[in-house]
């Protein structure tokens, strides 16, 4: 599987929900794949990832038909947003 660039526009925006327990902070990462032409690329596999140690599981989602993606993240800190498409140069 090749690697694709990615050109990602972080939207951070922070939500936090309040529980009897404690607040659980949501950060939704915002953003665009683009191919080294700058065409958009559907349905590439994102993730953003900790670059600390992980608590769970890595949290992915797919771009839309306009290379667009939102992934939301369950605890702070720095991120790695990558993007890979099977078959892309």
């Amino acid at each position: 599987m090749k690697k694709i660039a990615l050109t990602v526009m972080i939207v951070g925006l922070l939500v936090v929900h309040a529980t009897a327990q404690s607040p659980r902070i949501e950060l939704i990462v915002k953003g665009r794949v683009l191919d080294h032409e700058g065409q958009p690329v559907p349905k590439a596999i994102v993730t953003a990832g900790p670059i600390g140690p992980l608590k769970g599981v890595v949290p992915t989602a797919y771009s839309d038909q306009r290379g667009e993606f939102s992934v939301v993240v369950h605890q702070t800190g720095e991120f790695l947003v990558t993007a890979q498409k099977t078959g892309m140069a």
